[in-house]
């Protein structure tokens, strides 16, 4: 039987000696070819958002799923995003609720908003 290969969600750039500019390209790599960790990675993106509430994290981990999803194309026509706009993803991107929305459902995840009590 064949040993699955399982990544470290912990896993430090440091530990990889990946230059960061590249880590999304590698990680998406990775992804692309382990479609288990490519769902277990989307949780992890959407469970990290609803701890941390860090908007720029969150659509740094979209830029990553659409990456190994792999065609980038296909997802701009699918929800009207312009590709390079998909690529530009990042900490300092600043999309509209929409695009966010659009994005998260084209990629297979659930999008849910909760009220909270106060």
């Amino acid at each position: 039987m064949k040993k699955r290969e399982k990544i470290d969600l912990e896993i430090t750039l440091e530990d990889v000696k990946i230059p960061k500019e590249d880590f999304a390209e590698y990680y998406a790599n990775f992804l692309k070819k382990h479609p288990d960790e490519l769902k277990s990675y989307k949780k992890h993106v959407i469970k990290e958002y609803n701890k941390t509430k860090d908007v720029a994290l969150f659509l740094e981990g979209l830029k990553i799923v659409a990456k190994a999803e792999g065609n980038v194309s296909k997802l701009a026509k699918n929800t009207g995003i312009d590709r390079t706009s998909i690529y530009k993803l990042s900490r300092k991107a600043n999309p509209s609720f929409c695009t966010i929305v659009s994005l998260a459902h084209n990629l297979g995840m659930d999008f849910r908003l909760n009220a909270t009590v106060r």
